[in-house]
């Protein structure tokens, strides 16, 4: 099972006790931050560590691109992105 180090976000294997990249030092329960939202009311709760943060998704900008690569076989090929970029307002 993988979390986040609450410290610097780096992906870290939740039995560990310090993060390998910042050496920052956790209890297990602490490796991860989540959220949960209400789709109807943009309201939530995003849970960093063991503290629980009541938010509310403010501004959404949605972009959709397209990119265009080579790949190892030397194609012409393309891949779709979205990006979703959100402020998360604390109530």
């Amino acid at each position: 099972m993988y979390g986040n180090c609450i410290h610097c976000g780096a992906p870290v294997q939740s039995e560990l006790k310090k993060c390998p990249y910042c050496g920052c030092e956790y209890e297990n329960k602490q490796v991860s931050f989540s959220a949960k939202f209400n789709d109807s009311a943009s309201t939530g709760v995003l849970v960093i560590g063991n503290e629980e943060i009541q938010v509310y998704i403010g501004d959404i900008i949605v972009q959709s691109q397209t990119e265009h690569y080579v790949n190892a076989k030397g194609q012409f090929c393309q891949m779709k992105t979205k990006h979703r970029k959100f402020s998360l307002i604390e109530k």
